[in-house]
């Protein structure tokens, strides 16, 4: 159909207003990326010139930011709202698979508005009639041949990914801090200022901070990490010059390229925005892909670090460590509670001003339990003393109903990581297993390069099974006799080195060397001059009731 009859024809259907949908294509976006062409406002101009002409009322539409499905596309949504309207009786696009290529669901909903509401599609070449019966054939071939496009462009690009990502080059996007990516290979290869910062990072979060004037280190978290950076005036990780943040940080702790791992596959991000974890059987991990900036043991222990919330107290770099800081759990709402001191003023009825000095435990978050600071450690302290007087046959229950549950120096946490890490593991091998296969039914790999890699695929495999099995073995709950006299000699010692020690930060450690966390539950609330009542529920660690006690302050 020419345009010239366009006119008319369009006119004497009803059409009196017509609604132009522009969305970059894949291969638009490529180029922008390549050139810095404004490919959408080409389109505009394209469509103005083929709209214009007509001499009908028309808008346009633009999709800057483009999904598959129409879930993720909020300007198309509101397009077929509009069109289902009747407000606009036609729709302008470059192409009918601008309109959409997501799940043959979503073609359904789009083919159905426009044939159901008769609306007339108007592309540069044709002008597309619903109730023409060529036209919907077309329509339904034009919808069909863009979303089986998009498939097959979706698999050879994933595809071409988890085989790049298999020989070790990177694909995950974004270069991590501390590396480059070489133009050649596409590896990942170290840039030494930055992977400087990087092994700062991971030394102070998995070994603390220095002390001044000391050659002991204050263990805390990626906010003290924060300040340490910018104090010391290390350049941040960021080309436009942003703060150090405990986000980015966090994000470089967890990133497991510092090792010399590519990952893909691992995650999803659904229409949302919500990014999910893949089955593991879909990862693609490879180890040892690319030179680490950290080893191993320090990996290890930062990452331990992270799982099991460290017994050190993690505080602001700033702050001072007290006798219970990291110490007291709300019983109420399961936060940590935090030492609260400071100056309220009162005015008398003569006029007189009065300075009261506040000093109280209270909930980190909620503030729904607050006690005396001084009442919660000395009452702690008199425990430790209530402990060790206790009667022979009373001391073994009550110490063992009132420790932590471990039966070694694990969490019980640590069992399911393992098995989950022996789980992800060996789905590892077998992804590496299947993929040296195919290189050596493509010939890729000679007989003696695929035997040689398939050995060790096996060996790392029975060593794995090795693990669990001996793992299992040793985590049975065999526990030792409890040595009474041990456990009151571990008592005697910590108060006397408690007692004799002046630092407040020494006397968190010894607090903490017996007690993993200590509860604390208000019966009681205080009122004026009357303190109020509470009950301390301490929970002891299982090492100090069956190790002997020795700490060097």
């Amino acid at each position: 159909m020419a345009y010239m009859s366009s006119v008319d024809f369009l006119k004497a259907n009803g059409v009196v207003s017509i609604l132009n949908y522009n969305r970059k294509s894949r291969k638009e976006i490529d180029l922008e990326r390549k050139t810095g062409e404004d490919t959408l406002k080409n389109m505009r101009d394209l469509m103005d010139r083929i709209l214009a002409p007509l001499g009908i009322p028309y808008i346009q539409m633009d999709e800057i930011g483009s999904g598959d499905k129409i879930e993720s596309r909020p300007v198309f949504q509101n397009v077929l709202k509009l069109l289902e309207q009747g407000l606009y009786q036609a729709i302008a696009v470059k192409e009918i698979s601008r309109m959409g290529r997501g799940s043959y669901a979503d073609m359904g909903v789009i083919y159905d508005l426009i044939v159901t509401n008769r609306i007339f599609i108007i592309t540069p070449s044709r002008v597309f009639d619903p109730k023409n019966g060529s036209d919907t054939r077309q329509i339904r071939f034009e919808l069909f041949f863009a979303r089986e496009e998009f498939e097959t462009t979706r698999e050879r690009l994933t595809g071409g990914k988890i085989t790049k990502a298999m020989e070790g080059r990177w694909t995950a996007g974004k270069v991590p801090f501390g590396y480059t990516r070489n133009k050649n290979t596409r590896k990942l290869e170290i840039d030494p200022e930055n992977a400087r910062i990087i092994r700062i990072i991971f030394d102070l979060f998995a070994y603390g901070i220095p002390i001044k004037g000391s050659d002991k280190r204050r263990n805390v978290g990626s906010r003290s990490i924060s300040t340490y950076l910018l104090s010391q005036k290390i350049p941040t990780s960021t080309k436009r010059g942003e703060r150090w943040s405990t986000g980015v940080i966090e994000s470089i702790l967890i990133n497991d390229a510092y090792i010399g791992t590519v990952a893909y596959n691992r995650t999803e991000i659904l229409p949302d925005g919500t990014k999910i974890e893949r089955p593991l059987e879909e990862h693609v991990i490879v180890h040892n892909a690319h030179e680490p900036i950290i080893d191993l043991v320090t990996w290890n222990k930062a990452q331990a670090k992270l799982a099991l919330d460290t017994d050190a107290p993690r505080v602001k770099l700033q702050a001072t460590i007290t006798e219970l800081t990291s110490l007291c759990v709300c019983k109420v709402c399961g936060y940590k509670m935090t030492r609260n001191q400071r100056r309220e003023k009162y005015k008398k009825k003569d006029g007189e001003i009065s300075i009261h000095n506040k000093d109280f435990m209270v909930c980190r978050y909620s503030q729904c339990t607050s006690v005396k600071y001084n009442l919660v450690l000395d009452q702690l302290v008199e425990t430790i003393s209530y402990l060790r007087d206790l009667k022979d046959d009373e001391i073994e229950t009550t110490l063992l109903s009132i420790s932590s549950s471990s039966s070694d120096n694990r969490p019980k946490e640590s069992v399911k990581d393992i098995e989950q890490y022996i789980e992800r593991r060996n789905t590892e091998l077998k992804t590496r297993l299947k993929f040296i296969r195919d290189k050596y039914e493509q010939g890729k790999y000679d007989d003696e390069e695929f035997e040689e890699s398939r050995n060790e695929i096996r060996d790392e495999q029975a060593k794995l099974k090795q693990m669990l099995f001996n793992y299992n073995e040793q985590s049975l709950d065999n526990k030792p006799e409890l040595d009474i006299a041990k456990v009151r000699g571990n008592f005697n010692s910590a108060l006397q080195i408690f007692n004799n020690a002046v630092d407040p930060e020494d006397k968190n450690r010894i607090l903490r060397s017996i007690f993993e966390k200590v509860y604390v539950e208000v019966i009681e609330k205080g009122r004026r001059n009357k303190p109020g009542k509470f009950i301390l529920y301490p929970v002891l660690r299982y090492s100090f009731i069956y190790d002997d006690f020795f700490l060097v302050l």
